[in-house]
């Protein structure tokens, strides 16, 4: 009987906790539905093109700026209680590796300006602000699949409700109100990625996952695991990035 009620407790907070992730993921992928009537009403067809490209671009670099050591983190979240491993200086030497990285982007993006400017549709102002966007778009998002592993599913659920409140109003806002086009919707992402960077650096440190050393062990063990995942992802972004170029 004991054996029952304790299975039977088992399944309902797994069930609960499943439905309680399934929400927050269900919120995260109603973005673009929501957002849709928005741009093709406000948003003329080359700017929606415009957008398109930028978003394309977007997820390639961010890829590359990764160098997967934001699964490699997530990865090393598990050995924990291991002897003579230190996960706080693990992440930040993922941290750093993630922001070097876009610092190196950043200079060739500026040095090949004269490229970028006339084959990529996209101001260039906008396509120099996608290394640090992508930045902190890595950096949340290692904190909200940390929660996952913590089995933390509130705080998961109301970490991507705060993203897409804050991505979905500025983007309304600034396009409907403020009669922007398709910079409406980069800037709710500007918005809502530098606020959830913020709020996970915090997170990170209160929960002392983040310590300043450099250590070059850590940093081969990350790239080591993340450079296969790179080329894995990258993949499949650049073959949609390519196909968008070609819509535009």
């Amino acid at each position: 009987m004991i054996d029952k009620i304790k299975r039977f407790s088992l399944i309902t907070n797994m069930l609960k906790t499943t439905s309680i992730y399934a929400v927050g993921d269900v919120i995260a992928r109603a973005v673009p539905f929501i957002l849709l009537p928005v741009l093709t009403r406000f948003l003329a067809p080359q700017d929606y093109g415009v957008l398109a490209i930028f978003m394309a671009i977007f997820s390639v670099v961010q890829i590359i700026i990764s160098m997967g050591a934001g699964e490699a983190i997530i990865r090393a979240y598990f050995d924990i209680g291991k002897s003579k491993f230190s996960f706080p200086k693990y992440v930040f030497n993922g941290v750093f590796m993630i922001f070097l990285m876009a610092v190196v982007i950043s200079f060739f993006w500026w040095a090949g300006k004269p490229y970028f400017s006339k084959t990529i549709p996209v101001p260039f102002q906008y396509q120099l602000a996608i290394p640090l966007l992508s930045f902190f778009t890595i950096v949340y998002m290692i904190v909200f699949k940390m929660w996952i592993l913590m089995k933390k599913p509130w705080l998961f659920t109301i970490f991507n409700s705060v993203n897409i409140s804050l991505e979905l109003g500025v983007a309304v806002f600034l396009i409907v109100v403020m009669g922007f086009n398709w910079q409406g919707r980069v800037w709710g992402i500007v918005v809502s990625r530098l606020s959830l960077f913020i709020i996970a650096i915090y997170v990170l440190l209160k929960y002392n996952f983040l310590r300043v050393s450099l250590n070059k062990v850590y940093i081969g063990n990350i790239l080591s695991f993340g450079f296969p995942v790179v080329l894995h992802s990258l993949g499949f972004a650049v073959i949609a990035a390519i196909d968008r170029f070609f819509i535009e």
